[in-house]
């Protein structure tokens, strides 16, 4: 399979939140990228677009979702 990644990624095991609709879901990142994050979520249960929160990276970016597979998914920062 070929990776179309335009940044590297690198494996992170972070505590994250997902916010969508007015309310905020734990998840933990798997791994990040400028571009991009692998989450796993509490729920599968998530619209296309949300905003991640990284508390120990100081981020917020609001992402959309570009694929998932139960409760992990991959999304892009926009």
């Amino acid at each position: 399979m070929d990776d179309n990644r335009r940044a590297p990624r690198r494996r992170v095991f972070k505590d994250g939140v997902i916010q969508a609709k007015g309310l905020g879901t734990a998840c933990t990142v798997r791994n990040l990228s400028d571009d991009g994050a692998l989450l796993n979520a509490e729920t599968a249960e998530m619209p296309e677009h949300l905003t991640l929160v990284i508390v120990s990276e100081k981020l917020v970016r609001k992402c959309r979702v570009i694929w998932r597979h139960g409760n992990k998914m991959g999304v892009a920062f926009i």
